[in-house]
């Protein structure tokens, strides 16, 4: 179940991250933003949050009920870039 939580954060943390650069990448430009691009992003980003929020609820439910969590090569808690390698 974490490992599909995971993967679904990774997920949402991508297409957020690819609505910020192609909004910077606008913004770099002298066009403003269409509303459908300022859409995609907030959708992305409710859907990110959305994601982190059950991850987290799901690792500290195992921690409540004693179950071990699965002995990974990364932090549990490291920064959602580090997530991406």
């Amino acid at each position: 179940m974490l490992l599909a939580l995971r993967h679904r954060y990774r997920q949402a943390y991508t297409a957020y991250l690819t609505c910020v650069i192609s909004l910077s990448d606008v913004a770099a430009g002298v066009t403003k933003p269409s509303q459908e691009l300022l859409d995609l992003e907030a959708s992305c980003l409710k859907e990110m949050n959305d994601a982190r929020e059950a991850l987290l609820a799901a690792i500290f439910e195992q921690i409540e009920t004693g179950s071990s969590l699965k002995p990974t090569n990364r932090k549990l808690f490291s920064h959602p870039a580090a997530l991406l390698r």
